[in-house]
């Protein structure tokens, strides 16, 4: 009865040495925020993403006819993207100077309706070259619609443009091609672009509330049974984490120091290594093999700092306990301190890998 009133009494002692009140508060604030960041910092690509259903423009073999006064070039199609942003065509010159206007116009038959037309100066237009038909806002609710993709010219003859065509290229379900109104076999070299809903991000909110409720059911279920005198495996961690703090510091310390010893750069090497990687990684796939994603060097430097934090903190976090083995078998703590210490060190690596981040995010816009 009496080790029992001890350990109750223990408990009890140790429960209010750490302010749980406060702990779960803090987190539940801690989570909207990142939740709230998230959502702005994210921007468009939590809503949206290149639609799946683009479609590619096929391999040019033939033109289809010279587009002179009179003369009109239609392609009938189908298209499996919820928000239609760009047509492009692409065009022979014969390889020669033209003169004339050309028209672009984009049509939803079903509806009798035309939602795009753009006007080109067929001098302009190189032999291959590829004009865009652009909405200056995506255009909406053309999912599975029957679309008809209209060229036509003012030219005269001898000085016309001529829209390309592959004609072995199997026509899908609702594509048809037609010339001053006769049928051809084939297609027209055309593309269409255009982005589609992410459903995660139309009901981001939903998910976050959700979450949020669950988290504050699980804080709840701590702090009843921390208010009781009871433990649970987070009071624990809390208790383990206050109780053994100057010892953790000193680990964390001795991790950082050792990852530099003898190292000539020191600490600047966590600020130029990811920086030196993204140069030579832009270096390589904007000039030998020509990515021309946007923001290339953002994209590169960030990833080489979240995947060298990921890669170190794991690498460092499994060999943890190996590593400690002297001091294990001489000071009692938890054993789980030991992979948290070295996940902390990888941290404070990580914080200084963000001046260099946010240095090249700034400088790209």
């Amino acid at each position: 009865m009496s080790e029992k009133k001890d350990s109750i009494k223990r408990k009890s002692r140790d429960n209010e040495n750490i302010q749980m009140p406060r702990f779960c508060v803090g987190l539940f604030v801690a989570y909207w925020l990142l939740i709230i960041a998230f959502y702005f910092l994210a921007g468009d690509q939590l809503h949206l993403r290149r639609s799946r259903g683009e479609l590619i423009m096929p391999g040019a073999e033939m033109g289809t006819v010279e587009l002179v006064q009179g003369a009109m070039v239609e392609q009938r199609f189908t298209v499996k993207i919820q928000r239609l942003s760009a047509v492009s065509v692409q065009w022979g010159t014969y390889y020669r100077p033209n003169a004339g206007t050309v028209t672009m116009e984009l049509w939803d038959e079903s509806a009798g309706v035309r939602l795009l037309s753009q006007n080109y100066d067929a001098a302009a237009i190189p032999e291959g070259g590829i004009t865009v038909l652009t909405a200056e806002e995506p255009l909406e609710g053309l999912y599975g619609a029957a679309l008809l993709l209209r060229l036509r010219a003012d030219s005269l003859p001898g000085a016309a443009v001529s829209p390309l065509m592959n004609q072995t290229a199997p026509a899908a379900e609702g594509f048809s091609l037609s010339q001053n109104g006769s049928s051809l076999e084939g297609v027209l070299c055309f593309s269409a672009s255009g982005e589609d809903y992410i459903w995660t991000g139309l009901h981001y909110w939903q998910f976050a509330a959700g979450f949020g409720l669950m988290l504050a059911l699980a804080l709840f279920y701590v702090y009843r049974r921390w208010a009781t005198g009871q433990h649970s495996y987070v009071v624990y961690a809390l208790i383990a984490v206050k109780k053994y703090r100057f010892l953790i510091r000193q680990l964390v310390g001795r991790d950082f120091k050792t990852k530099y010893k003898r190292s000539v750069l020191g600490m600047f090497w966590s600020f130029l290594n990811p920086l030196l990687t993204m140069l030579v990684q832009y270096f390589v796939f904007s000039t030998i093999f020509k990515s021309d994603i946007p923001n290339f060097a953002a994209y590169l430097i960030i990833g080489t700092v979240m995947f060298n934090f990921f890669t170190e903190a794991c690498g460092m976090a499994l060999t943890s306990i190996i590593g400690n083995a002297g001091l294990i078998t001489k000071v009692y703590m938890p054993k789980y301190i030991y992979p948290l210490t070295r996940v902390m060190s990888s941290v404070v690596n990580l914080a200084i890998s963000l001046i260099p981040m946010l240095i090249v995010c700034v400088g790209t816009g």
